[in-house]
C-alpha cells in the first residue's frame, strides 16, 4: 500500500455531519458547482469570483436554506471546504483512523511569493490566483479527499486511508501541476510555484492539533528552503 495512493481502499463513513456534507457536496458537483479543470501546459483566463459564486445557486434554483448550508460549509471564493468544516472533517477522520487502525494524512499548501503577488498586482488578481490553484488541487486529488481553504492564503487537504508515503506522492503531483500552469492576468501571464508540508497519522502525530502543527512545520521548512518543494517532518 505504501506509495500506491490510487489503490488505497476506503471504509464507509457514517455521521449526521458527514451525511449533510456529502449531500451538499453532491448538489454542488451535479449542477451547482463547476470545478476549475485546467489542462496541462495551457493558459487559463479566470472569471470574476463574484459571478462564479452567484451562478450555481441561480442556475439550480435552490432554496435559501440550501444556500445557507453551503455557505456554512464552504469557502465562497475557492468553493472548497472552509476552515471550520476542515477541522470537523479532520477530527472525524482521525477518530475513524484510530478506531479501524487506518492511516490519515494532511497536506498544507501555500503559493510561493503570494504576498509579493498581491503587492505587484492587486487583491482581485491574488484572489483569482488562489481560486485557480484551488481548482488545480481538486483536479489532482480523489473524490473522497477533502480540500479546504485553511487560511487567507493557505489551502489544506485531508487524505483518508493514506499513509506517509502516499501523501508525499500526491503532494508532489499537486506541486508539479501548479508549477506547470500559467494564469493570464490582463496582458501578462503569472507562473506559479507552491510549497507543501505533509504529515500523517500515526507516523507523525496522533491528535488533530499535533498533526496540523507537524504539517505547518513542514510547510515552513519548505518555504525556508526556497519553496517549490514538498517536505515532511
Amino acid at each position: 500500500m505504501a506509495g500506491n495512493y490510487d489503490n488505497i481502499p476506503l471504509f464507509g463513513r457514517e455521521s449526521p455531519f458527514r451525511s449533510k456534507l456529502d449531500q451538499v457536496r453532491g448538489q454542488r458537483t451535479t449542477g451547482l458547482h463547476s470545478t476549475v479543470r485546467i489542462a496541462p501546459q495551457q493558459t487559463t483566463e479566470l472569471s470574476n469570483p463574484l459571478q462564479r459564486l452567484q451562478a450555481p445557486g441561480a442556475a439550480a434554483g435552490t432554496s435559501g436554506s440550501d444556500e445557507m448550508e453551503r455557505l456554512a460549509l464552504y469557502d465562497a471564493l475557492t468553493e472548497l471546504n472552509n476552515h471550520r468544516t476542515f477541522m470537523r472533517e479532520l477530527k472525524y477522520e482521525l477518530k475513524r483512523g484510530q478506531r479501524y487502525k487506518r492511516p490519515v494524512a494532511i497536506a498544507m499548501i501555500c503559493i510561493d511569493g503570494f504576498q509579493e503577488l498581491k503587492s505587484q498586482w492587486n487583491q482581485q488578481a491574488a484572489e483569482n490566483v488562489l481560486k485557480a490553484v484551488a481548482g488545480l488541487v481538486r483536479s489532482v486529488i480523489r473524490e473522497v479527499d477533502r480540500p479546504a481553504r485553511y487560511s487567507a492564503d493557505e489551502l489544506a487537504v485531508i487524505f483518508p486511508e493514506t499513509n506517509a508515503a502516499g501523501v508525499n506522492v500526491v503532494a508532489e503531483r499537486i506541486r508539479q501541476r501548479i508549477r506547470s500552469e500559467a494564469i493570464n492576468q490582463g496582458w501578462q501571464q503569472i507562473n506559479l510555484t507552491a510549497s507543501i508540508g505533509v504529515a500523517s497519522f500515526p507516523a507523525h502525530a496522533r491528535e488533530h492539533d499535533e498533526l496540523i502543527a507537524r504539517a505547518a512545520q513542514a510547510l515552513e521548512f519548505a518555504t525556508q528552503r526556497g519553496g517549490d518543494r514538498t517536505c515532511s517532518t
